[in-house]
């Protein structure tokens, strides 16, 4: 009967173990989008040495804006130091448009809400600590 129990535990433990696997999430809020249309592309970043790089992005995605808040889960992420930026693709042309002196024109966001002033952020002024297991992060737009 106590091998039974031990077995039992063992059982029950590997299933939780294997349940914060399978469900291990990064879960992102976008938030203060002031025009629903065009789509929200993100850029997730895990080297300093290549962040906001065009395709060297970890994992890269887009979504069509259907409100003012968007919620969206990137899975299968390892624990880790990671950074994120995105921006509000209004036109859709998966392009960040930027004005005659390369300051953006449509809104744009980085994990941790940094807000550049005269430059883009570094990876270190916007990274977060990822535990591999469940995150929820939330990036407030900034206004265009």
């Amino acid at each position: 009967m106590n091998n039974i129990i031990k077995r039992l535990f063992l059982i029950i433990l590997l299933l939780s173990f294997f349940n914060e696997v399978l469900n291990a999430q990064l879960v992102v809020k976008v938030t203060n989008i002031q025009t629903i249309e065009g789509f929200i592309s993100y850029g997730l970043y895990d080297d300093p040495e290549v962040y906001l790089e065009l395709e060297v992005q970890l994992k890269v995605d887009r979504f069509l804006v259907k409100d003012t808040e968007l919620i969206f889960s990137i899975d299968s992420l390892p624990a880790g130091l990671y950074a994120l930026s995105l921006f509000h693709d209004l036109n859709g042309d998966d392009i960040m448009q930027n004005n005659f002196f390369g300051i953006p024109v449509e809104p744009y966001g980085f994990s941790l809400n940094y807000r550049p002033i005269f430059r883009a952020p570094r990876f270190e002024e916007s990274q977060f600590e990822y535990d591999g297991i469940y995150l929820e992060i939330e990036i407030v737009l900034n206004d265009q």
